[in-house]
């Protein structure tokens, strides 16, 4: 799936999260929303999730 302007909460992939935060903003919950719809109701899919960092931040 792709972004493609104007289509269905599903065409949209990304979630960007603030700094040293974790919870997902209200801007992208129907977007979680509908992918687990979606999810819920194709028990095949599969589906690949990928992260991303940047050089902010401390080792933990």
């Amino acid at each position: 799936m792709c972004y493609i302007a104007g289509r269905s909460q599903k065409t949209k992939r990304s979630v960007y999260y603030d700094f040293d935060k974790s919870d997902v903003k209200a801007e992208y919950k129907p977007m979680v929303e509908a992918h687990s719809k979606y999810l819920t109701g194709n028990k095949d899919a599969k589906v690949a999730v990928q992260g991303n960092c940047d050089e902010r931040g401390s080792r933990e």
